[in-house]
């Protein structure tokens, strides 16, 4: 029985030297023996190899299987998380070689944790299929991302081709940049998931080690175990999102394929395909912002209001349009709760001008002053992208006594005070 181990072993060894990520035949190794990290020998060869069938595990050039390190430890874990197996920890012991025995077997493998079986069909039709790849239409790039759960920002259109093909891995380029400098991408992400229509296939939590920087500083993550079936001329998308941590400045985040052999998929006759969406045909970009943040912007208004003569009598006061202006709630939604005008008049003194605020024909607020007015407990609202006139009208009172001076009246806005998504002003 060594003997032939032995044989078996070294053929998957030869195999992998040739194509480390290419072997795709099913293994026939049992695992019988408990692995962890320090593990050594031919049972850590076995795993390794059954690892390198599945996408999982890349060895790096020149280095020899045998021994169990932190690269096989993430393999480990990402097979456990494709499988459902809890704790993900990259520990080999008895659920997970359960699992990996099913799986080298052929057929369906069903893994039970704490009571939930899952079961994986495996494609055995015995013809080799192909993808075509496109970045798919949706999500698209937001430049304004102001939530924190399962934010969609990636996705892949697959079409099959000849026969069903089910895409197993997705080897991901994340690049994340706050002020311009790059950051760990875990320093913003908690959470990746990987969807099909409104199905989770696969959950990835994410820790400081859970993206990998390459010796281009590139950081990448490999997203695998996911099973994702294309049937033959159907086309599909495969969509990515990210949970994110609170965060108190703007963070970019661009997202592509990682190198040319970014998604490998696997045909019904066992045979692993790659394909590559690496490159700005297949990026997109992301500015997640602090959430609940908006900006307002005040200006004038285009249509401005032209000098104009107007008669006041001793009994008749007079209404007069003093000022338009607008306001644009940028990156998220304003409300503004008090505006204050500034007036001027020469010529006769007046001393209970009314100003009155509308927005279009409705009345907002009705002041009495001189020279400054605070238009207060307002509730004017102004969503993101939205720009709204106001416009300030001016009652002058009817006058008593002969008027020799004419008034010069004048109006500007000086501040706006508005309320910010989160509360704040």
């Amino acid at each position: 029985m060594n003997r032939i181990t032995s044989t078996v072993l070294s053929l998957a060894l030869v195999l992998s030297v040739v194509a480390p990520v290419a072997a795709s035949a099913q293994s026939t190794n049992t695992f019988n023996t408990t692995l962890t990290m320090g593990s050594r020998g031919s049972a850590v060869v076995a795993l390794q190899s059954f690892l390198v069938s599945k996408g999982l595990l890349t060895m790096p050039a020149g280095v020899a299987m045998g021994y169990f390190g932190g690269l096989t430890k993430s393999a480990v874990a990402a097979y456990q998380i494709s499988k459902g197996i809890t704790p993900a920890a990259g520990y080999f012991g008895p659920v997970t070689r359960a699992a990996a025995n099913a799986d080298s077997m052929g057929g369906t493998t069903t893994t039970t944790t704490g009571g939930t079986t899952t079961t994986t069909p495996v494609t055995t039709s015995g013809v080799e299929g192909s993808l075509t790849v496109n970045l798919a239409p949706s999500p698209s790039n937001n430049s304004n991302v102001q939530t924190s759960s399962d934010v969609l920002v990636y996705g892949l259109e697959f079409k099959a081709k000849i026969a069903d093909v089910a895409v197993q891995t997705v080897d991901l380029q994340v690049s994340t940049t706050l002020s311009g400098s790059a950051e760990n991408p875990s320093t913003l992400i908690n959470t990746i998931k990987v969807w099909d229509g409104s199905n989770v296939i696969a959950t990835v939590p994410v820790t400081s080690t859970t993206f990998t920087k390459d010796s281009n500083q590139v950081y990448y993550v490999r997203l695998s175990g996911l099973n994702f079936l294309v049937p033959k001329d159907a086309t599909k998308n495969l969509i990515v999102s990210f949970s994110t941590n609170s965060i108190d400045s703007d963070r970019v985040v661009t997202i592509d394929g990682y190198n040319t052999s970014s998604v490998r998929a696997v045909s019904g006759n066992g045979i692993s395909s790659f394909y590559n969406v690496d490159g700005t045909t297949y990026t997109r970009t992301h500015t997640f912002k602090r959430p609940g943040t908006s900006t307002l912007t005040l200006s004038a208004a285009s249509s401005p209001l032209r000098s104009m003569n107007n008669r006041v009598n001793t009994t008749d006061s007079v209404t007069v349009p003093a000022l338009n202006f607008n306001v644009k709630s940028d990156t998220g939604d304003s409300k503004i709760v008090t505006v204050t005008a500034t007036s001027s008049v020469s010529g006769e003194t007046i001393t209970n001008l009314t100003y009155k605020l509308y927005d279009g024909s409705t009345l907002l607020d009705s002041k009495t002053g001189s020279t400054s007015i605070v238009f207060s407990n307002l509730s004017i609202a102004v969503p993101k992208d939205v720009t709204k006139t106001l416009s300030i009208m001016v009652e002058y009172p009817a006058t008593s006594s002969s008027v020799t001076n004419p008034y010069i009246a004048s109006t500007t806005v000086s501040s706006v005070t508005y309320e910010k998504p989160n509360g704040s002003n």
